[in-house]
């Protein structure tokens, strides 16, 4: 799960004010990003959740720059608005906001196992499976 405002509240609609600073929609909070996670669960179990918070994409806001991709690579704009960085999830912009995450984990009910398989586990099975170690 990606934690990018624009995956989160844009939709197609929005495509024709992709370039206007003025109708891009309000952050989206932890709360709605963990809605996303309890939907998924109810979905496919909690086994296929991960976090991929592209927090290291280019040079990722925690380390002080901007997280902008190469120029090449260029998102459409129902997938993302045109701005000057990526815009996250409020509160869940770096590395070290991951205890945010897991507070709002642990409110909705999450156990530690479920937690861990978030933080990375599930991500470790699957590597695993796939490297076949």
């Amino acid at each position: 799960m990606c934690p990018v405002n624009a995956y989160l509240r844009w939709s197609i609609k929005d495509a024709p004010n992709a370039a206007n600073p003025a109708f891009f929609p309000p952050l989206a909070t932890i709360s709605q990003y963990v809605d996303v996670m309890d939907y998924i669960r109810c979905l496919v179990g909690i086994d296929h959740i991960g976090i991929g918070s592209d927090f290291t994409l280019g040079d990722p806001p925690d380390l002080g720059g901007t997280s902008l991709p190469v120029p090449s690579f260029v998102y459409p704009p129902e997938m993302l608005y045109y701005s000057q960085s990526l815009e996250y999830v409020q509160n869940f912009n770096q590395v070290m906001n991951l205890p945010v995450l897991r507070a709002e984990l642990l409110r909705r009910g999450y156990s530690f196992v479920d937690i861990a398989k978030i933080f990375g586990g599930n991500w470790m099975r699957v590597f695993r499976g796939a490297w076949n170690a």
